[in-house]
């Protein structure tokens, strides 16, 4: 799995008095959404200033999908944001400070790799695929999957980061993604990979 960097490009992160958290994705359990809600609720009353906001669909055929009026609940307690569906995510991860998924498990995360091509850290659980993009405090933070806990003491460290460290990460997460997830790079290792097989062949 690669990403097109003609397309995800590196982007400063605006400048804002609000830290915003970016999930990308279906809305179900099993991407660490209820973690996500959960440590929502744990930071709310002591950073004011920090937004989780919610970008993709209610998939009403999974059965671990959150429902519409559980998502309407957090929405009226003002503890997440939802922006709803698109086809384009660029200008909603150029919008963020650092886009998550504490997932439980995953293949090769778009929405991370997505993010780290246009410059944001990146926070994920220690579930393959997540674990195997993130380099530890340097492009992002590991959290520990299913857990709430893990997940709100890894989202007070990326809180307590000054602006240039969080740019560094960003800036980081960018090169990293250059240097072995450009779309360039897996489409000719699989051409070679084909190409081999064919020979055995």
């Amino acid at each position: 799995s690669g990403v097109d960097l003609n397309k995800f490009k590196y982007s400063e992160p605006n400048e804002s008095e609000f830290i915003k958290f970016l999930f990308i994705g279906r809305l179900i359990y099993h991407k660490g959404i209820r973690e996500i809600f959960q440590a929502s609720q744990n930071l709310k009353s002591n950073y004011p200033k920090v937004k989780f906001q919610f970008l993709g669909f209610i998939d009403n055929d999974n059965k671990s999908s959150i429902s519409r009026k559980k998502l309407n609940n957090y929405i009226e307690e003002g503890v997440i944001e939802y922006l709803g569906e698109t086809d384009n995510v660029i200008k909603f991860i150029k919008d963020s400070d650092c886009v998550l998924l504490p997932s439980y498990r995953e293949g090769m995360p778009k929405s991370l790799l997505e993010a780290s091509a246009i410059g944001r850290p990146i926070i994920g659980s220690d579930s393959p695929g997540c674990k195997h993009l993130i380099q530890d405090g340097h492009n992002g933070f590991i959290c520990k999957s299913r857990d709430s806990d893990s997940l709100t003491k890894i989202l007070i460290k990326f809180i307590s980061l000054d602006t240039n460290k969080r740019k560094e990460m960003g800036k980081n997460a960018y090169n990293y993604v250059v240097e072995n997830f450009d779309e360039n790079i897996i489409i000719k290792e699989y051409i070679t990979l084909l190409m081999d097989l064919n020979k055995v062949k």
